[in-house]
């Protein structure tokens, strides 16, 4: 590919370093393509992909040749198609365009195609040659072709779709392509825990390892794996697929055989993808050389149950033994630290210190219906099971990690856990806060005995959609600034009044009280199209006397406005008790501003 301008580049935050790629030469080199999977004959529970790398001439305008090298799969989540390495290190990437596209998973929806077979049946390749060019003109890499409404078709390659959409651990893919499939039931699984439980009517039950390898975002796809017969023959396939072309394929150099398994989409059900790419066929067609986002399926509430493990002290272990002092846990976590070289030669060592290091953000997109399947998370207390490690081992440094399965002592080989945070698309702050507070009372019934929304006609609903309370513009006589005259409406020209959500929570037997005022909406400077909302806080409270509620609120929101939305100078008002608080996000949530609401009920003591 040659071209005339300067190729468009943006730069990125750091990917963890791999000194192992022996792209040291000072120049600039494209991950171009995933050219397929072989078996790590020196660390057998790290399988590894074959990355095309291309080299980026040093004025930007054409790529050169293409080298190839062996990566982790679990790293594939830091070597994206179009990030650019320079001395084994990326702080760059290609710029391509951002779409979102509605396909269809169901049967007929989509179809697995590659140049390869293309060639052999004389029918069209996935995608124009000259579009992205390959260094094997008959690559047997799978692509899935998704047809679209425009009649053209979303092309996607298998083992990006497989990286990015299959749960968000690297944990989940490495065990689904190193390991034959265990199931729910099986004992000895690498991703399932015994449940112990009854099962509910109505909802899906999921307990997965307490090892702290996998993450609660890889619920949905193992829970669907239980109940679903389709999920588990797509999961159950991988490692199938990998084995039978591991012993059926030429060897490919070290001993190993390359393998190209066929992975699509794991449920059936109509989709949104939200990817990076090119488009071709006058714009009806496009190649998503990355996925950015994608919406989960629709389903069942799904209980995830999460071990938290009951470690002995060392007084309980009693004095140490030729066996050592038992059973450990990791000694030391490290977040944050990108400068990890990372190994592909060798599995950590069981008392080594563990690395948590963050793929690229992936947006769970809302199903086109727009109802989120909710996962509700509880802790269950278990003994601990793990391996023996040797007395004196416990505080074991590392010098470089894996993301192996821990094995053996003494290499100074800690373990890196690869996870990808997600951003979960949202319908707008207020809308957000009102799912959440449901959520929390389905996740805590005991505890929340009723969310409801309050207008000043009609008081309390529980049902339906919010109704907004208008906030009142200012009279003519009102002397107030532009902005603050302008303040009480979503647009310029003064003519869409804003709102406000007014919720109870009514939560260990008292009624506390959030309000939200609804934000103006505006470009993302990034220039994607997409628009994000005025940051503002909200205001939780309690009263003294539930008959002050109607009083107080005509008096907030029409204070509210001379403030221009910020309440902190408003709680001291308050018949009751009041605060703000922010929307603060957390890892663990399981819906949009979970950890926000969560927030505001424990500025009113309620911690759950």
């Amino acid at each position: 590919m040659s071209n005339t301008h300067k190729i468009r580049t943006q730069r990125i935050a750091p990917a963890m370093p791999l000194d192992s790629l022996g792209l040291n030469d000072g120049q600039r080199w494209v991950a171009w393509w995933y050219g397929g999977l072989k078996k790590n004959y020196r660390a057998s529970s790290q399988p590894l992909v074959v990355v095309v790398f291309r080299q980026l001439s040093p004025d930007g305008r054409s790529f050169g040749d293409y080298e190839l090298r062996d990566v982790p799969l679990t790293a594939l989540g830091q070597m994206r198609i179009g990030t650019i390495w320079a001395n084994n290190r990326c702080r760059e990437r290609i710029t391509f365009q951002t779409k979102e596209f509605s396909v269809d998973f169901r049967e007929g929806g989509w179809s697995f195609n590659s140049f390869a077979q293309a060639a052999q049946a004389g029918t069209e390749p996935p995608y124009p040659r000259s579009l992205h060019p390959l260094k094997y003109g008959r690559d047997k890499n799978p692509l899935i072709e998704l047809n679209l409404g425009t009649g053209g078709k979303l092309v996607i390659p298998s083992l990006e779709f497989f990286s990015r959409c299959y749960g968000r651990s690297q944990e989940l893919k490495r065990v689904l392509a190193t390991y034959p499939w265990r199931g729910f039931d099986d004992p000895h699984s690498h991703l399932y825990a015994p449940l112990n439980q009854q099962e509910i009517s109505g909802k899906w039950q999921v307990a997965l390892r307490d090892n702290g390898r996998l993450a609660t975002g890889d619920a949905k796809i193992l829970a669907s794996a239980k109940y679903l017969p389709p999920t588990t023959k797509c999961l159950k396939g991988i490692y199938s697929q990998l084995e039978q072309a591991h012993s059926a394929s030429p060897r490919q150099g070290h001993g190993s055989r390359l393998a190209h398994p066929k992975i699509g989409p794991w449920f059936r059900q109509p989709a949104k993808l939200r990817v990076r790419g090119i488009p071709f066929d006058n714009g009806r067609s496009f190649l998503a050389l990355e996925v950015i986002g994608c919406s989960e399926p629709e389903g069942p509430p799904i209980i995830l149950s999460r071990g938290t493990r009951e470690y002995p002290t060392i007084d309980e272990m009693g004095p140490p033994t030729e066996e050592g002092l038992g059973r450990q846990p990791y000694r030391t976590s490290l977040k944050g630290e990108m400068d990890l070289p990372l190994t592909k030669d060798d599995e950590p060592d069981h008392s080594g210190p563990r690395a948590s290091i963050d793929d690229p953000e992936f947006e769970e997109l809302l199903p086109p219906s727009g109802n989120r399947q909710q996962v509700v998370s509880q802790r269950i207390k278990r003994e601990h099971a793990g391996s023996p490690i040797a007395a004196g081992d416990q505080a074991t440094d590392a010098e470089i990690f894996s993301s192996g399965a821990p094995h053996g002592e003494g290499k100074g080989v800690g373990l890196a856990l690869f996870h990808a945070p997600v951003e979960m698309e949202s319908q707008g702050k207020l809308r957000d806060m009102w799912e959440a507070a449901q959520h929390l009372q389905h996740a805590f019934p005991e505890r929340i005995q009723s969310v409801a929304w309050f207008a000043f006609e009609g008081g309390f609903q529980r049902i339906g959609h919010p109704k907004l309370i208008q906030i009142a513009p200012f009279s003519q006589s009102a002397k107030v600034s532009g902005s603050t005259r302008k303040w009480p409406f979503l647009d310029k020209e003064a003519t869409q009044p804003r709102g406000a959500l007014v919720m109870r929570i009514q939560v260990d037997e008292q009624d506390l009280y959030v309000v939200e005022i609804q934000r103006r909406t505006r470009p993302k400077a990034d220039g994607s199209g997409e628009f994000s909302e005025e940051s503002m806080s909200g205001l939780c409270f309690h009263l003294d006397s539930e008959t002050d509620l109607e009083e107080w609120l005509r008096i907030l929101l029409s204070r509210i406005r001379y403030s221009e939305g910020v309440f902190k100078g408003l709680v001291g008002s308050c018949p009751g008790d009041a605060d703000t608080f922010a929307h603060s996000k957390s890892k663990n949530d399981t819906v949009p501003c979970e950890a926000a609401a969560r927030n505001a009920l424990r500025k009113m003591g309620v911690k759950l």
